[in-house]
């Protein structure tokens, strides 16, 4: 499995692989930067099973079963942690630590968490994790990678490189990108057919998309806005803003959050005026 981008996990990963029981991890950072498949190189690297379970299903009885069952060096997901309520993230403090579930003592085993929110892990929790890592999203260089591999039509590199510059950075957002493209435009596809399908989804060469303009509009207009305001604006749920609208902006400086709410950086006011200017 050749894994594109993160280089120092992939290093981390190389030179603990064969300590097995891997290292309990926690990998976090915005949606679709690809944590769930960092998560799985550790269990190809380390040619262990792995079990995916998501938080918001996993009750006590569930809880109680992937852990007491897990074989020796195997390898539990659980993504979007935080999502666990706080007395199921107690009862896995004692497994990570001491090994012990419940009073019984359990095989060696590696819990790996996914999460896109750590501010709503506990530090007790977090600490109990060896490896803490933040996935960052993706350079236009290693995007353009990573579409070459997904890609089952004939693209021209212009053309790739155009798809990796309006994905935000996301190995996720760019999947989605080629799947429809590919789709909508068959074989042979250049710079013409990926300027079509950006002008049929507003998507410009920022990777910024409707929703983007309407909340930095939003911000210009009242100047700072907290995030229940912002969500009552946009008629998006909270969730939503912090976890797919807000990453991307704060990464590419066009906006930023302070104490008092969300404001506009000059680059983003400068692109509010280049839009006014447009229309």
């Amino acid at each position: 499995m050749k894994l594109i981008g993160n280089e120092d996990f992939v290093k981390i990963v190389e030179l603990a692989k064969n300590r097995l029981p891997f290292p309990h991890s926690l990998l976090y950072g915005p949606s679709g930067s690809g944590k769930t498949t960092l998560a799985k190189f550790i269990a190809n690297s380390t040619h262990q099973e792995i079990n995916i379970y998501y938080a918001p299903e996993i009750d006590p009885v569930l809880l109680t079963m992937m852990i007491r069952n897990v074989e020796k060096n195997n390898i539990i997901i659980i993504d979007e942690i935080h999502a666990l309520n706080q007395k199921m993230m107690e009862q896995i403090y004692q497994p990570i630590e001491e090994g012990i579930f419940q009073g019984i003592p359990l095989d060696p085993f590696t819990l790996i968490g996914v999460t896109t929110d750590l501010n709503k892990l506990p530090d007790a929790l977090i600490r109990r994790f060896r490896l803490v890592y933040r996935v960052s999203l993706y350079s236009v260089e290693e995007l353009s990678q990573v579409i070459h591999g997904l890609s089952k039509k004939d693209i021209s590199g212009d053309a790739v490189e155009s798809i990796a510059m309006f994905s935000r950075g996301s190995p996720g957002v760019a999947r989605n990108h080629i799947e429809l493209i590919e789709i909508m435009f068959g074989n042979n596809i250049d710079v013409e057919e990926i300027e079509e399908y950006q002008k049929l989804k507003h998507i410009d060469n920022l990777g910024l998309e409707d929703i983007d303009r309407e909340y930095l509009k939003a911000v210009n207009n009242f100047g700072v806005l907290a995030l229940s305001t912002l969500s009552s604006v946009l008629s998006e749920r909270e969730k939503t803003i912090e976890e797919i609208i807000e990453p991307f902006l704060f990464r590419s400086g066009l906006a930023i959050k302070t104490s008092k709410g969300r404001i506009l950086t000059p680059k983003g006011k400068g692109y509010i005026r280049w839009k006014s200017q447009k229309i």
